[in-house]
């Protein structure tokens, strides 16, 4: 089943949300950050956060807490907007069986996956860090201003990226063992990395 949670200025911190059976969550702080606590949903197939503030408020930065795995089925969709602030969901235990949406006009923005990792749209002001112990590929656009860096980790794992993506700063690709790196399409990028 669906669930929207809506918090006020005033509202105080939402719990644990960890759930068998919810489908499609939504959760949506106006006036401060919000930090994800453990979410465990072998359902959970859309989840979206926004701390962007939406026209009433300031909003806040998104982190997790440490340990927190983040799940759903195969396919399910992620979208995590932070507004004018930065996105930290750097545990590396994460899992993402889907596409991956950032929307971040703070500082910096990082993530990270158990496993291959699918990026959908990605629109970044600042840094953007992103490391997988599996494939890093993207299924949307990815427009970052400052500068990036993707990593994988484990399992001659390749990085690529080729959907018309927009770097305004230099981009760094990293892969494990033997892993490919491939970067094409791309406008706007002043350096690239490869190791």
């Amino acid at each position: 089943f669906p669930v929207t949670i809506r918090t006020s200025p005033a509202a105080g911190a939402i719990g644990n949300l960890s759930s068998t059976s919810l489908r499609d969550l939504k959760v949506i702080y106006t006036a401060q950050g919000y930090q994800i606590p453990s979410l465990k949903m072998a359902t959970l197939r859309n989840l979206e956060i926004d701390t962007s503030g939406l026209g009433v408020g300031l909003g806040g930065a998104i982190t997790q807490v440490i340990g927190t795995i983040l799940q759903g089925v195969t396919g399910a969709t992620a979208s995590f907007n932070a507004g004018a602030n930065s996105i930290n969901l750097s545990d590396p235990s994460n899992v993402f069986l889907g596409p991956v949406s950032l929307v971040s006009t703070g500082p910096s923005v990082s993530l990270a996956n158990l496993g291959a990792l699918q990026l959908g749209t990605v629109t970044v002001g600042g840094n953007l860090l992103v490391s997988a112990s599996g494939a890093i590929t993207d299924s949307g656009v990815l427009a970052v201003t400052g500068t990036s860096g993707f990593t994988t980790t484990a399992g001659n794992s390749s990085i690529t990226l080729n959907s018309g993506n927009s770097f305004g700063q230099p981009v760094s690709l990293r892969t494990a063992g033997t892993g490919s790196a491939v970067l094409t399409g791309v406008t706007g990028a002043t350096y690239r990395d490869w190791e």
